[in-house]
């Protein structure tokens, strides 16, 4: 069940915008809820599946909020890791869309598959395209992996509760 609702605000004309930006926000309003918005400023460069990410990104931070309401620090851009949030979201594309199902097993058979610890420590900020791929992949796999656990889902919807709240390693956490 949902506690905090989630804003989406498209703004913009996409015949005088350039540049396209999308920003989420968690707000902690009165009486100790919050409001989770995005602000989307639509333009020439943007694209849905940067707001689709940024919607699961705040869909994960509502799910650290019920059970962390006091929560102090969830205004900073990335609640959650790069490899958590693009796993999911791959793990959602894999499970729909039968093209992602050829690129995750052309990857996987060709053995191209990221440790954990490369997992943990890559920065997809700094990769190419196909090192990215093989990322998203990975955190695909990962995520694939951690779900076919026994009570996996219950397992990863703990994980994600706690993590914002864990001192230390987020590895130490996963173990």
């Amino acid at each position: 069940r949902w506690r905090y609702p989630v804003v989406i605000q498209l703004r913009g004309d996409t015949t005088n915008i350039k540049s396209s930006s999308i920003k989420p926000s968690v707000y902690k309003l009165p009486g100790g809820s919050y409001r989770l918005q995005i602000d989307a400023f639509l333009g020439d460069s943007f694209k849905a599946k940067n707001l689709k990410d940024e919607l699961l990104h705040l869909l994960l931070a509502e799910i650290i909020l019920k059970s962390n309401p006091d929560m102090q620090s969830l205004s900073k851009k990335k609640i959650l890791p790069d490899w958590l949030r693009i796993g999911l979201a791959e793990a959602i594309e894999y499970r729909k869309d039968r093209e992602s199902v050829m690129l995750f097993s052309s990857i996987f058979k060709q053995g191209k598959v990221m440790s954990i610890n490369q997992i943990f420590e890559s920065e997809i900020q700094d990769m190419n395209s196909i090192s990215e791929a093989v990322y998203r992949t990975s955190c695909c796999g990962l995520i694939l992996a951690l779900l076919s656990q026994q009570d996996g889902p219950d397992k990863l919807r703990k994980y994600i509760s706690s993590f914002a709240v864990h001192k230390g390693p987020s590895i130490d956490l996963l173990e």
